[in-house]
């Protein structure tokens, strides 16, 4: 349905610029295209190299009409790498975007309730990330990988491996450096 929709969508009678909206057209209509050929199970170079010619010509299309700006880890997984696991597995109909939706998800949603949106915001999202994986892990896991932690040999810190903007903890590493054993004990509980 949507494809029958999106196809014949009267785009030069909405849009002002017309030639914009043929551009667009054509860009749908290339998408519609790229979609069917994956579909198909084929596993000859020259048609996979199609596929990549066809993939590398829609989006340089994307960038032109939209600019670099606009491209969303789908349109890059589809540019660029769509051929490539073609290639691999010939058959990608049983694989979906799932999981890159999800990171992006979760890191747009760390990055928001972050406090600290300076210098070390990554740093930060993967501290919160890491104390949430250790707290899943039971209570032996945890203390065999605080164990060796502490066992490794790590270069003293200087002010130079340092950032400027990092003087204080997160609420999670905080939380976690105190409560850690609390929490792995309730899991011995429930």
């Amino acid at each position: 349905m949507h494809e029958k929709y999106t196809q014949t969508m009267p785009l030069e009678e909405i849009c002002q610029d017309v030639p914009k909206a043929r551009k667009l057209m054509k860009l749908i209509r290339d998408f519609f295209s790229i979609l069917q050929m994956v579909k198909r199970t084929n596993s000859r170079a020259f048609y996979q190299r199609a596929l990549t010619i066809h993939c590398d010509k829609w989006g340089q299309d994307f960038i032109d009409l939209f600019g670099y700006e606009m491209v969303t880890p789908y349109i890059h997984v589809l540019a660029s790498h769509l051929p490539e696991f073609y290639g691999r597995w010939m058959d990608l109909n049983t694989f979906s975007l799932q999981g890159v939706e999800k990171i992006n998800d979760l890191l747009t949603q760390d990055y928001f309730r972050a406090t600290n949106k300076k210098g070390s915001f990554f740093k930060q999202m993967l501290r919160k990330r890491i104390c949430q994986l250790l707290l899943s892990l039971p209570k032996k896991t945890c203390k065999d990988i605080l164990t060796e932690f502490q066992s490794l040999k790590l270069p003293a810190l200087t002010v130079s491996h340092m950032e400027e903007d990092s003087d204080e903890e997160d609420e999670e590493v905080k939380f976690f450096r105190k409560n850690w054993y609390r929490i792995a004990e309730q899991d011995e509980f429930d």
